[in-house]
C-alpha cells in the first residue's frame, strides 16, 4: 500500500492529498523542448562540476523528506544548497550526489501544512519547472527559513501579493508599467516593474531577453511572477522612499 500524507491547515480549512495529480499550467519562463535537456529537467544528474561545487560553495544544507514519485514512499535525504543549484544525498558522509536541480528559470514557493497523522507541521519548499513540481519538507522550522532565505534570492517567486501592497501606477514603458509598492513587513516603499508577456512573447527573442537580463541581478532584485505578467522588484527610488 503507498504511504500517503494527508495535510490541511491546522484550522481544517482545507485537506489535500500528496499523491494526487494537478494539471500544471504552462510558464513563461519554460525551456523550450529544443533546449538541452538537462535544462529542461526539474532534477538532473549531478556530475563532477557539482561535486565540485559543494566542496567549496555550501550554502545551507540538512535532511527533509520527499515523497517518491514512482511508489509515493516518504524518504529523507540530505539537501544541499549552493549559488546555482539543490542537490541531495543519502546522508552526509554519502560520496556522491544522487541528483541536482539548477535553480534557473525554477519558480519557488514556501509552504506550511499541518499533518493530521502525526500531529505535526510540516514546512514545505515547493519547486516548479517546465510543468513539472516537487515539494521537500522539514518539521524544523529554523532549517526551513535558512533554506528559505538563500532560495528566495535565486528563484522566481509566486508570492508577490503576500509580500508587496501596490499603492500606485508611476510610470509606463513599452513592456510594461511601473508601480510604487510597499512591502508588508516594514511598510519600506520600492519600485516594481511590471512586464506584460504577452507583450514581449510577440518580440522573437523577448523570453530570451528578459531571462538573460534579470537573472544576473536577480539576486539584488527579486524576480516574481504571475500567470499573466512578471514582476521585477528594483531598489527604491529617492522620491519614493519612506
Amino acid at each position: 500500500m503507498d504511504s500517503k500524507l494527508t495535510i490541511s491547515n491546522p484550522q481544517g480549512l482545507e485537506t489535500i492529498n500528496e499523491n494526487s495529480k494537478s494539471k500544471q499550467l504552462e510558464s513563461f519562463f519554460d525551456y523550450k523542448s529544443s533546449d538541452p535537456k538537462n535544462l529542461r529537467k526539474l532534477w538532473t544528474t549531478a556530475d563532477q562540476n557539482h561535486e565540485n561545487e559543494i566542496k567549496r560553495n555550501i550554502l545551507v544544507e540538512g535532511f527533509m523528506e520527499k515523497q517518491g514519485r514512482k511508489t509515493h514512499s516518504w524518504k529523507t535525504r540530505y539537501y544541499i544548497l549552493t549559488d546555482e543549484f539543490l542537490a541531495y544525498k543519502e546522508k552526509p558522509s554519502s560520496k556522491k550526489l544522487k541528483k541536482v536541480m539548477l535553480l534557473e528559470r525554477v519558480q519557488f514557493d514556501s509552504i506550511e501544512m499541518y499533518d493530521e497523522a502525526k500531529k505535526r507541521v510540516q514546512y514545505g519548499l515547493s519547486f516548479t519547472k517546465n510543468k513539472k513540481s516537487v515539494i521537500i519538507y522539514t518539521t524544523d522550522k529554523a532549517l526551513h527559513e535558512k533554506f528559505l532565505e538563500e532560495i528566495e534570492q535565486r528563484c522566481i517567486l509566486n508570492n508577490f501579493e503576500n509580500i508587496y501592497d501596490m499603492e500606485k501606477l508611476i510610470g509606463k514603458g513599452s513592456f510594461g508599467k511601473v508601480y510604487l509598492v510597499k512591502r508588508k513587513s516594514d511598510n519600506k516603499k520600492f519600485a516594481a516593474k511590471m512586464f506584460f508577456k504577452d507583450a514581449l512573447q510577440k518580440r522573437q527573442k523577448g523570453k530570451v531577453t528578459l531571462t538573460k537580463f534579470l537573472y544576473p541581478h536577480i539576486k539584488k532584485l527579486g524576480l516574481f511572477s504571475q500567470r499573466n505578467k512578471s514582476f521585477k522588484e528594483i531598489r527604491p527610488s529617492r522620491g519614493h522612499e519612506t
